[in-house]
Order: C-alpha cells, then structure tokens, then sequence
C-alpha cells in the first residue's frame, strides 16, 4: 500500500514475524472507514483495518471467531459509521467503524428465506436504513424487512425504496413497510445498469436504448440507440443531463424532460480494452463533463459545439498523448485530478480550463505590441512592420498604411518597429516606435 500527500509517496510493506503489519504482499481492495481509517483487503481474501494514525494493519477476521476462516468478496463503508463485508460463501459481516472488535454481527448465507448465497450489494438509503440484496431476496435488518425475489437493482427515492430485477419485475416498499408488485413495459428486459436521475427518474440500461421510469406518474419512456448499439452503463450528472454509454464508440446524451438523444463520439481507440463497470466518466470542478468512450479516447464535452472533443496533454511542457490500452480502475481525488490505474502504471492527469486560443501571425513573425479598442477590434504591430486589425473573433486583416488608410494586402506602416500602442478618450490611436517618434491616429 502506498501514500502520496501531495508531495512523496510512502509505501507501507508486509514485514514477517512482526505485529501491526499485514501478511500478504498484495492488496485487491481499499475503502476509507467512517473514522478516516482504511479497510483492506488482501490478496488471500483477508480484511485488515489499517491505522492511519498508528500506521498500523489489524487483522480483523482473527478477533471475529464465525469469519475467521472465510474469504472476503467485497465491502461497503457506509456513512453512518458502518461497514458491510460479504464472504464468497454468500454469508455477511456488519461492522462498527469505531469498535470492530465489540461491535459486530454475522448473518449466515441462507439464515432467511430471502436471504440467497448471492450477494449483490449493501446499500444505506436516505432514510438511514440498510438493505442487503441478494439472489433469493432483499432484506432490511434495521427494518425487519424481506421480499423474496431476484432484485438486481435498489434505487431510493423519498420515503420509498424501488426493487428492480433484470426483467422488468418491481417491489415498491413504502415507510409503512407497505408492498407493491408490479411490472415495467414489456420492451424492459435484460437491464444491464441502472441509475437515479432528480431522485426522481429511474434510468436502465437496456439492448438497444435506455429506458426512464418516472417514479412519481408510473410512466415509462425510452430512448432508443442508433445502429444497435446495447446500452452498458448510465451516469447522471449535476444538470440533470443522462449519459449512456454504448459498448463501442458511442455515448448518448440524453434530456429525459426535451426527450431527445444525441450520440457522441470521441477519436477512435480501437485497440483499448472494455473496462468493467463503473465506465471512465465524472464531473470536474468547472463542471465539465470528461469521459472514456469504450472503444474511445479521453475527451471533455462541448457545450458550445455539443460534441465531444480531445484535450491538450502534456507532460510538464512538453505535449503528450494518454491513450491506454487498458484501465482496471480509476479514481477521482477531492480537488477533481483524475488517478487512472492501468497494468503496472498508475497515471495521475490534472484538468484546466484552455483560457488561451492561439492565432498565427503574417509569416508566423514576432508580434511586439497588441491592443484592444473601444470598437472591441484587435490591433497588432508585428517584427515586419506590418500594424494589422482584426475583429472580436480574429477573422479577415485589414492593414494600416503610413498615411493612415486601411488596405486589404499588407503593407508597411513604419520603417522602426512598433512597440506600443493606446487609445485615449477621444478614441485616437497612439504608436509609439523605436527611434521614429510617436504616431496618432485620429477617427
């Protein structure tokens, strides 16, 4: 395991025969505890708590007697100051953040008719409560809650919990503890992924498109992809805007109150490995949207031109291309650098706003002296002698003679470079040059 502060990574070793250290020279998994601590798992599906305090690892199986032996198969830290860990034989663990050693319960794989040996995922909802989804049911302890059936999906919203499994079949659950089957459109099939839009809309990932259901009318609407393209993941970011990505080169863009979707794609990658999901996409502290296609380059989106384009990278000064082939994980740091892990090689890149456009000069010559007038037009004074005017967007040049007159073709203003220029109140243009005095320009 390694730290990095900002300034120098500190690596923390196995060392054999020796307490306080961790027996495996391989971590699979991280997860930052509710007290700022760190759960981990080893390569030999061990959980350990590392001290960040302390700098220390705790084997937290050994002081537990019903899990000693087992093999962890995933965690979940919980903002309530809880931790959920389901072994593969399908049983689980609830843990106090605080005190793990006194503060624990085990539920066996099976220990409820609801309770299938397939763990889906733990989950808290609004409400504080926490719910265990499994191949055979879905349980709430905090509740005393059980629906039997295969619900694959858990979605929130209000004082209401929405079960959802991979063919469209749906519990409700409401404060009262009240249920309510059901069943969305029959073209809702096979839903790959799913996510909350508005804490309103639940998104699907669907062969062929993306379905919307609205949890407060009850309809259904869907979005269809172009060419086929099977839906494999969804992202909802802060405006409310839906992001499908497709498993190639595509991602839609959809407005579920416009009811319209446009497909996007980036640079080709055709030689970049499908990551398994969550797919490469987040927010950044500008609010741009920057995304991984999957069969695609990184690129940021455009809202002005409402396409996908590529950023400038480089490597200090240098330009650079990031285009791998392979990414196992990512990650996004609290000040929006984006950490992406690929074999053997973890890549930190930092995002910036491009706050300059660049504009080639005649001849791609010096440019000693610029200004801005009150018309908002552009002036330039160049190594040639040219002075050249352009309008608010660049543009066509017009060039300024020595008797003051505009001409289309360049010619020379002065026979010493320019080095300045101003306008006053009068809206007079002041040049100032090297050894040829200053020139005004009167409207």
């Amino acid at each position: 395991m390694v730290r990095f502060d900002g300034y120098t990574f500190y690596t923390f070793k196995p060392i054999q025969n020796s307490g306080g250290t961790i027996h495996s020279n391989r971590i699979y998994n991280l997860k930052t505890s509710s007290t700022g601590n760190i759960w981990c798992v080893s390569s030999d599906n061990r959980l350990y708590l590392f001290d960040t305090t302390m700098k220390t690892f705790t084997d937290v199986m050994k002081d537990i007697a019903p899990v000693a032996d087992k093999k962890v198969k995933m965690m979940q830290s919980m903002p309530k100051g809880v931790t959920w860990v389901v072994f593969k034989d399908g049983s689980c663990l609830r843990l106090a953040d605080a005190d793990h050693r006194h503060g624990w319960k085990f539920y066996a794989a099976g220990s409820t008719a609801a309770m299938g040996k397939k763990v889906y995922e733990t989950i808290q909802d609004e409400n504080g409560d926490e719910w265990i989804t499994t191949d055979r049911g879905t349980v709430c302890p905090t509740r005393n809650i059980a629906v039997k059936g295969d619900y694959r999906f858990f979605k929130n919203t209000g004082d209401r919990v929405f079960l959802i499994s991979k063919d469209g079949k749906m519990a409700i659950i409401d404060r009262k503890n009240r249920i309510k089957h059901g069943r969305l459109p029959s073209y809702v099939k096979d839903i790959r992924h799913s996510t909350l839009i508005a804490k309103r809309h639940i998104a699907m990932a669907l062969d062929g498109g993306t379905a919307v259901y609205d949890t407060k009318t009850g309809k259904c609407s869907m979005f269809k992809a172009q060419g086929g393209d099977n839906i494999i993941y969804l992202y909802g970011d802060s405006k409310n805007r839906l992001w499908a990505f497709a498993q190639g080169e595509a991602v839609y863009l959809i407005d579920i109150y416009a009811g319209t979707a446009i497909r996007l794609t980036s640079e080709p990658a055709p030689q970049s490995q499908g990551m398994k999901n969550p797919q490469l996409i987040f927010e950044d502290g500008n609010g741009n949207i920057i995304l991984k296609p999957a069969k695609g380059r990184l690129a940021y989106y455009d809202d002005a031109t409402r396409t996908l384009r590529q950023p400038e990278a480089y490597k200090g000064n240098e330009p650079a291309t990031f285009n791998p082939e392979k990414i196992n994980k990512f990650m996004v740091d609290s000040r929006g650098n984006l950490w992406v892990i690929q074999p053997y090689e973890t890549t930190c890149l930092a995002f910036f706003n491009k706050r300059f456009a660049h504009r080639d000069s005649d001849g791609r010559t010096e440019v000693r002296a610029q200004m801005k007038d009150s018309k908002g037009r552009h002036w330039h004074a160049d190594r040639n002698n040219h002075i050249y005017i352009t309008g608010r967007g660049g543009g066509n040049r017009l060039y300024l003679s020595a008797t003051g007159t505009i001409q289309a073709s360049p010619c020379t203003f002065s026979k010493m470079p320019v080095y300045c220029m101003s306008e006053d109140r009068d809206r007079r243009i002041w040049i100032g040059t090297k050894g040829e005095g200053v020139y005004v320009l009167s409207p």
